[in-house]
């Protein structure tokens, strides 16, 4: 009988044992996994979070194929003193336009050169300017909707 009860003494201490490190671990996974999104979701804001990573991606996109070409035309235009026309014209407006807190075509090497890191740290920071305004304005339109 002895050993028996040393048995089920010892099952039932097993028991409670893992009972309570499972609760103990499943309740504070879920807190700090509570916190934790509680912390990013205070910083990030998905929903506004989205619309501004596209924003940036495609003003990243859009600048690296119309920078280049826009190098060509102002190097051009340094070189013989002709101002751009047509669609010469066209494409500096868009890169005007694109590169809107730092010009970045005065960064650029000459076109038969590669593009220096300045220039392109230049567009990576004109476009997470552009993203960040995006979030901005989807951050406080969701503001006053709620």
């Amino acid at each position: 009988m002895r050993v028996k009860e040393k048995d089920s003494d010892c099952k039932r201490i097993a028991k409670i044992t893992y009972w309570f490190f499972v609760q103990y671990n499943i309740k504070s996974r879920t807190m700090a996994d509570k916190n934790i999104f509680q912390k990013v979701k205070r910083f990030i804001d998905i929903p506004a979070f989205i619309p501004s990573a596209i924003v940036a991606l495609i003003h990243f996109k859009l600048s690296v194929l119309v920078g280049t070409q826009s190098n060509n035309i102002f190097q051009r235009w340094f070189d013989t003193g002709e101002s751009a026309t047509g669609s010469d014209a066209i494409v500096s407006s868009v890169d005007a336009f694109l590169s809107k807190p730092i010009p970045t075509v005065f960064l650029a090497n000459h076109p038969s050169q590669s593009l220096p890191f300045e220039w392109w740290l230049a567009t990576a920071v004109n476009s997470f300017c552009w993203g960040l305004f995006i979030y901005i304005c989807c951050k406080l339109s969701f503001k006053f909707l709620t």
